[in-house]
């Protein structure tokens, strides 16, 4: 995420796993997830050992007509994941975020789309609203 924590929702080591959650859940509504990554494990009864193959999707909310997403950025977040070789320049130098040289071109143009929770629910009840009629 471009983010991790909300303003005075830092982690502390006496929250609970529900804390962790609705600080999590906050968070991932004010920030964008930028990456999914998935790994797929089979176990190799003759090698006694499991292979693994893993897979990165990169995701950007994908504007609609009425839905145009705006995150936040936190400068921290960017920079860890830029040392762990999260791949900012994957095309050619389109804009920079804050003169740091960050490209989103490919992760804009070519990353999966999709849309918050929150959102759909409130496009699919302003189209069932719709569809019902006055």
């Amino acid at each position: 995420m471009t983010g991790l924590f909300l303003q005075g929702q830092e982690d502390y080591a006496v929250d609970d796993v529900t804390d962790r959650y609705i600080k999590a859940a906050a968070a991932a509504e004010q920030f964008l997830v930028v990456q999914f990554g998935l790994s797929a494990f089979v176990w190799r009864p003759e090698s006694n050992s499991y292979n693994v193959r893993s897979f990165n999707f990169h995701l950007f909310p994908s504007p609609q007509e009425d839905v145009d997403a705006r995150f936040m950025c936190q400068a921290s977040s960017l920079a860890f994941l830029a040392g762990q070789g999260f791949d900012f320049n994957k095309a050619s130098s389109l804009a920079s975020l804050a003169g740091l040289g960050i490209d989103f071109k490919k992760m804009v143009y070519e990353g999966i789309p999709y849309l918050p929770l929150s959102w759909r629910d409130r496009q699919l009840k302003a189209s069932l609203d719709a569809a019902k009629g006055p």
